[in-house]
């Protein structure tokens, strides 16, 4: 029978209902489907305030000051374009990224949509103010050839609430796009250290390939395939060849040594923080959804 020690108390994953272990700096991680969850999750006025400015200052996240926005934008379209090669989008948190603009430029009907409406939206993309957790979004019953969210789920105070609106935006035969920091996977279970991802109240949930295909199933929709993501071959090399050394550290850690290794899981940032795409579509059989993994 396992036991948990008595500093580690275990509480229940809001994603799976497994078994979860509160950390230190203010996340517990799920030991079933392996998604990093808030402990405490901030209030809907919480966010919406913190949210409210949060464009002023967005560069789009790492090292490189906004420059590579515009790299990932592309890299969206064409994940985009491999789905569907018109129609009509709608780009859920967008914040910042050019993608709309891009994807407007390329053909689609785009709808941006986030808590504040970007200033450099191009004026033919339309500008649908609510976010991930706003069941507003489906007021209106409009719904999208593609739904497309990109680094926004692990923003959201409810995921369950956010795979209900990303359902209800797609159209029957239409394609949901995701990208979120990997979590959940063996570049990130074993590591000795816990993922650089995680900091509320902006990133509250790293989500894992399992709890995404329960979320989805959950919803009818089907979870086609799920990638490590980057925009080029080198720095694809690099970002997860860094994922893999930390995890076979963290193995051979982990076996002789597993208490270092629960400490260093508990006081220590990983280097790895890779990025994971998934695309899902409606299931005609909410029952059957599947689930594969590609590289």
């Amino acid at each position: 029978m396992k036991t948990t020690p008595a500093s580690e108390p275990e509480m229940k994953c809001r994603i799976c209902d497994g078994d979860a272990i509160p950390r230190d700096w203010g996340g517990m991680e799920c030991a079933s489907c392996h998604s990093v969850i808030v402990t405490k999750v901030p209030s809907n006025e919480e966010l919406s305030d913190f949210y409210q400015s949060y464009n002023d200052n967005y560069v789009g996240g790492g090292t490189s000051a906004g420059r590579n926005q515009i790299r990932y934008a592309r890299k969206y379209l064409e994940l985009v374009h491999e789905v569907k090669s018109d129609g009509t989008l709608i780009d859920v948190g967008c914040a910042n990224n050019p993608f709309p603009n891009l994807a407007a430029s390329a053909g689609y009907k785009v709808t941006a949509s986030d808590f504040t409406k970007p200033r450099e939206l191009h004026a033919d993309v339309k500008f649908l103010a609510g976010h991930l957790n706003d069941p507003g979004l489906l007021s209106a019953g409009q719904t999208f050839d593609i739904v497309t969210s990109w680094a926004v789920a692990e923003h959201v105070a409810d995921p369950r609430l956010a795979f209900e609106i990303l359902s209800g935006l797609v159209k029957p035969d239409g394609w949901i796009l995701l990208t979120t920091p990997e979590a959940g996977t063996g570049l990130t279970v074993h590591a000795a250290g816990r993922s650089p991802c995680f900091y509320p109240p902006e990133h509250l949930h790293l989500l894992s390939p399992k709890a995404i295909g329960i979320l989805a199933n959950e919803q009818g929709l089907e979870l086609v395939k799920w990638n490590h993501f980057e925009i080029t071959r080198l720095r694809w090399i690099a970002r997860y060849g860094i994922g893999l050394m930390e995890s076979v550290a963290g193995i051979l850690l982990k076996t002789v040594a597993p208490r270092k290794w629960q400490t260093l899981r508990n006081g220590k940032k990983q280097r790895f923080n890779g990025i994971a795409f998934y695309l899902l579509r409606p299931s005609p059989r909410p029952s059957a959804t599947k689930f594969s993994k590609t590289s």
